[in-house]
């Protein structure tokens, strides 16, 4: 996945494509701008089985082998997931789902004026509407925090 996305829909929109019955937040504003460390609606399943609307920081932590002594910053994209460390959290209890309405990605070239790879983003339609990336969770505070 990327490591910024939108949600501009509320928490009507969300509820209603998905059927969530239990939420944990108030009224959700939209999230412009979403990047790790900072937090976004995800839906997951509570412990009686029931779809949950909830807030969470992005990221994971890292796999032990690659920190080094260092302080774990965390992880924001998971590709292989055949790895020991991610088999942990691909079990249901740990899978949710991410509300987003557009994501970005570098282009593989910079801009020739600039230096800098543009980002190119992702929607499924013109007029932006809801969709959803799958996702893992788990409880846990890395290095950087949460950005609120």
């Amino acid at each position: 996945m990327c490591n910024l996305y939108n949600v501009t829909t509320n928490q009507a929109a969300i509820r209603d494509f998905i059927s969530i019955t239990r939420f944990r937040e108030g009224n959700l504003p939209p999230s412009i701008n979403v990047h790790p460390d900072r937090e976004g609606a995800i839906i997951r399943m509570d412990s009686d089985g029931e779809r949950e609307l909830t807030m969470s920081t992005w990221g994971m932590p890292t796999p032990e082998v690659h920190l080094d002594g260092k302080p774990d910053r965390g992880v924001t994209n998971v590709r292989k997931t055949f790895i020991p460390h991610w088999q942990q959290w691909l079990r249901v209890e740990n899978r949710c789902l991410v509300a987003a309405t557009a994501f970005s990605e570098y282009e593989q070239t910079a801009d020739a004026a600039t230096g800098k790879k543009p980002l190119r983003w992702f929607v499924v339609g013109e007029d932006q509407p809801l969709f959803m990336l799958a996702g893992i969770h788990t409880k846990w505070i890395g290095a950087r925090g949460s950005i609120k």
